[in-house]
């Protein structure tokens, strides 16, 4: 009686493991692309503002090398400088810039970056995958996200720079937004 009933229950437990675990509907990150006309495009922005804390004599940094800008309505992608093919195999563009303000500097300095396989690399930001809706698995300085069409990311967070005769207060914000696929014909170079 002991070994059947111990049997009745192995079954019992079986059946609820097939039952939550073998019957979940979870497909793969795949890197499929409605038409070779088309591409990802994710963009990657590092603000950094900065405050006087104490001192008076501080060293500003001018950046000014912006390489394209994005137009979210039309999805003209307009640079006079991109350094990779346009192609039928081009699966992804990453734009990566950054941009100072106040006592961190002033200026923006951007660029892009065209991948043709999944996943791709470029520095500390990796396109992990890609769904046929747009969606895009990321990892970021070892975060791990997963960006719908549309969809932002955001992390803001403040440090302290000491300098000779001074100390700003550093106000970060890094994002990343997928901007989903867009037409590689409105790619328009200058």
């Amino acid at each position: 009686m002991k070994k059947s009933l111990q049997t009745f229950f192995a079954i019992i437990i079986c059946f609820f493991y097939l039952l939550l675990y073998g019957c979940r509907n979870e497909t793969p990150l795949e890197a499929s692309y409605p038409t070779s006309d088309q591409y990802l495009f994710i963009e990657q922005f590092k603000y950094v503002y900065g405050e006087l804390i104490e001192g008076d004599t501080v060293a500003i940094i001018q950046i000014d090398f912006p390489t394209y800008s994005f137009n979210e309505n039309t999805g003209i992608l307009n640079s006079g400088f991109i350094n990779f093919e346009v192609n039928h195999d081009l699966k992804a563009i990453i734009g990566r810039g950054e941009g100072l303000g106040g006592m961190a500097g002033g200026g923006a300095a951007t660029m892009l970056f065209g991948f043709y396989s999944i996943p791709a690399k470029q520095n500390n930001l990796i396109l992990q995958a890609v769904e046929k809706n747009g969606s895009a698995a990321i990892e970021y300085m070892g975060t791990s996200l997963y960006l719908k069409k549309g969809e932002v990311w955001i992390n803001k967070y403040d440090s302290v720079d000491v300098q000779e005769h001074a100390k700003i207060k550093l106000t970060i914000t890094d994002e990343i937004k997928n901007f989903g696929f867009q037409y590689k014909s409105n790619i328009k170079t200058d």
